[in-house]
């Protein structure tokens, strides 16, 4: 089933256009449940994950670079919002927080510090 899920997220992300978050959400939630249920993935396994969190990181990065451009802030709020959905969903098996790097580059709300 791992490879059922990673597919199906390699293949969203191979879209120029049209790639569809849900859907990409939804295949790194499922991965997420049956990772934690493995003892040992394999390193393919673990080379092909690292891959999509780095196209996903290196996507999302670019739109919210896009929309802090644009000063578009319900397409910042939705960034951080699949941000959010896709750290929870990876927590157990990826260490890096797509949050925190995205509001890394998005400017700080008028009236904080």
């Amino acid at each position: 089933m791992l490879d059922k899920h990673l597919t199906t997220a390699e293949e969203e992300l191979l879209k120029e256009t049209g790639m569809n978050p849900a859907v990409l959400l939804k295949s790194i939630q499922a991965l997420g449940q049956e990772w934690a249920l493995i003892d040992d993935v394999g390193t393919e396994l673990r080379d092909r994950w690292s891959s999509v969190h780095e196209k996903v990181k290196a996507r999302m990065r670019e739109s919210m670079e896009d929309a802090v451009g644009t000063q578009n802030g319900k397409k910042q709020q939705a960034l951080l919002k699949f941000a959010t959905d896709f750290d929870a969903a990876c927590s157990g098996f990826s260490g890096a927080s797509l949050e925190q790097d995205l509001k890394s580059l998005a400017p700080a709300p008028a009236g904080t510090v």
